[in-house]
């Protein structure tokens, strides 16, 4: 999506985000996404990672606890609404294929809502491995070529809809392990550890 689309549309896409079926929709992508987290509740996250699309939703996802958080949006705009409801998160602007952190900094990356708009799939796999700590987790959510990815295409998000075995090619590259998965209405959902 060009750059001024995406300015523009983080002003108002939290109400897009509330009428009724996309209200319901994120809903079951965010108590999907929690169950994955659920499943790693035992495990000690002291830095943690939220490369947003900046829309918001992924940071209400963060586990409590006392973790440190960063978050790295791509808007300024965006970036200045969340610092108002997330004060102990730090944010960064920036692109999620360039990231500004050090190596194996993070427990647990959040890349909800990301994927799709990103053409080289392994560039950034490579690039959230190298961020992660050993034994670091990531939640990763795809975009499958269905007809509501379709639609979203048509009306101007330039996402690139990316098959379960597709990712499966590439997790063959980077040796993640898949430790499980879900699926909703758009989104295919993955928590990847880094053994």
């Amino acid at each position: 999506m060009a750059k001024t689309l995406w300015h523009i549309q983080s002003s108002f896409y939290h109400l897009f985000r509330k009428n009724p079926l996309s209200a319901r929709i994120l809903r079951q992508e965010n108590e999907a996404i929690k169950n994955l987290l659920q499943s790693i509740a035992d495990h000690p996250i002291t830095t943690g990672l939220d490369i947003g699309s900046d829309r918001r939703n992924s940071l209400e996802l963060i586990p409590p606890g006392d973790a440190s958080w960063m978050a790295i949006y791509y808007s300024n705009r965006m970036i200045r609404s969340c610092r108002k409801q997330f004060t102990n998160i730090g944010f960064v602007r920036g692109d999620a294929r360039q990231m500004p952190f050090a190596v194996e900094s993070f427990d647990l990356v959040l890349c909800v809502g990301v994927s799709e708009y990103l053409e080289d799939l392994n560039r950034f796999l490579e690039e959230i491995w190298d961020l992660l700590k050993p034994g670091g987790f990531m939640v990763l959510t795809l975009a499958p070529p269905t007809f509501l990815n379709f639609f979203r295409w048509m009306i101007g998000h330039r996402i690139f809809p990316i098959r379960e075995n597709d990712l499966r090619i590439s997790l063959d590259k980077i040796p993640y392990r898949m430790m499980a998965s879900n699926q909703t209405l758009l989104q295919h959902q993955y928590l990847l550890n880094k053994e």
